[in-house]
This record gives structure tokens, C-alpha cells and sequence, in this order.
């Protein structure tokens, strides 16, 4: 018998009636995962141990870069879970992750994670970015030439130009 994994489980206030049913989840006692409960208020004053550097995040769209920002700098890995009702942020979308909790906890303690690039600008994770978009997408936006030619420059330019004034914190 292997010893039980842990992780933490960063969660906001309006799911703190519904903890009990994700701590006792079967596919978390199936794979002997046992969470450690972290209040997104109290996030700040978490040590991180060595040990112990994922966590399954339970907290509204709205607040993913506080703790995005957070993961980032303890180098932590996240498995994003839906809170019912909330709307769909361009970060949730742009993953295309699964609306459902049961499927998006599969997913977070799957062995295969989901690598993703973040941008921070003056301390703030940008989740509103080109970055998150498909590979299509950055193609459309990059060009498709490895070569630089003078006019591609001009368009790449632009283009990022363009698209800076879209980024939102």
C-alpha cells in the first residue's frame, strides 16, 4: 500500500459548504489524494513544501490571477475546478476545459498536466492574452514565415501593437 499523495485545495468562500463533497470524491479516495483546505484569503500566508506543489483550485473566475500569479512564483502546478454558475472567463474558455466538476477533476489529477505559457506585466498575470489562444491563432497572429522579411516585420508589429491594447489584467 503506497502512501496517500497530497495536495491543497485553494477554494473561495462561496464553495465552503461544498468542500465535503469534493474532499470525499470517489476518484480522490479511488487515487488516496488527500487535500489540505487553503482559503483564498489566507493564500498569501501559505508556505509552500517542497513536498507538496500542486493544488486543485475551487475559487471564481475573477480571482484566477491572484492565484495564477501566486502558482507562478512557488512553482506549483494547478487543476482548475467549476464553480456552478459562474461565467466563463476568456482563461476557462481558451483551455477548453469542462464545465462539469466531475470531468474537471479527472482532468486535474490526470499524470499527463497541461502546460501553459502566462504573461506577467507589472506583477499582474495578463489571462485576457494571445497567449492562451490555440496554436492556429498565434499562427494567424505571428505569421506564418520563419523568414523576416521587412513587410512581415511591419505586420508582426502592428499587429502586437494592435493587440496590446487588448490585453486586460
Amino acid at each position: 500500500m503506497s502512501l496517500p499523495r497530497t495536495y491543497y485545495l485553494i477554494y473561495s468562500p462561496i464553495v465552503a459548504e461544498q468542500l465535503a463533497s469534493v474532499i470525499a470524491h470517489p476518484l480522490l479516495v479511488e487515487q488516496e489524494i488527500e487535500l489540505r483546505k487553503v482559503k483564498l484569503a489566507d493564500l498569501s500566508a501559505l508556505h509552500i513544501d517542497q513536498e507538496l506543489q500542486h493544488a486543485l483550485l475551487w475559487v471564481e473566475q475573477k480571482d484566477y490571477p491572484q492565484v495564477l500569479l501566486f502558482a507562478q512564483k512557488n512553482q506549483m502546478s494547478l487543476g482548475f475546478l467549476p464553480i456552478k454558475g459562474d461565467p466563463l472567463c476568456h482563461f476557462f474558455k481558451a483551455l477548453a476545459l469542462p464545465q462539469d466538476l466531475d470531468a474537471c477533476l479527472r482532468l486535474a489529477l490526470s499524470q499527463e498536466p497541461i502546460i501553459i505559457d502566462t504573461i506577467v506585466c507589472n506583477g499582474e498575470i495578463i489571462t485576457n492574452g494571445v497567449n492562451l489562444e490555440n496554436q492556429t491563432k498565434m499562427t494567424e497572429f505571428i505569421g506564418d514565415s520563419h523568414e523576416l522579411t521587412t513587410i512581415g516585420k511591419l505586420k508582426f508589429q502592428f499587429k502586437r501593437f494592435l493587440h496590446a491594447f487588448s490585453l486586460t489584467p
